[in-house]
């Protein structure tokens, strides 16, 4: 009965012309799928990223990754080379390989 009451409301909302005069809400300010995600990232803490990364790496040795997939695990990459290692390459590609044989990676 909850449904039907709701649906009612809805639908005589839209014809009375409500539902288009009150503002659409977002969250993201409009902001598409792929600007959500580097948000997403850039407010990650950075264990999780790192747990990300190492996770994509894994991934990536035993299969071949999907477009979005390897898109996902470029931005980890991106946003904890940017927030933990202050955009030095160098010094995440040396923790990058510490962690991948400290955890079995070839």
């Amino acid at each position: 009965m909850k449904r039907f009451f709701h649906s009612v409301t809805l639908a005589a909302a839209v014809f009375s012309g409500a539902a288009a005069s009150a503002p659409a809400i977002d969250p993201f300010g409009g902001l598409g799928y792929r600007e959500r995600l580097l948000i997403h990232f850039d407010h990650l803490p950075v264990p999780r990223l790192e747990a990300q990364v190492l996770a994509c790496d894994r991934s990536s040795r035993i299969r071949m990754m999907g477009f979005e997939e390897g898109a996902l695990c470029a931005m980890a990459w991106d946003a904890l080379l940017k927030r933990h290692f202050g955009g030095d390459v160098n010094a995440l590609l040396a923790w990058w390989r510490t962690e991948s044989l400290r955890t079995g990676g070839d």
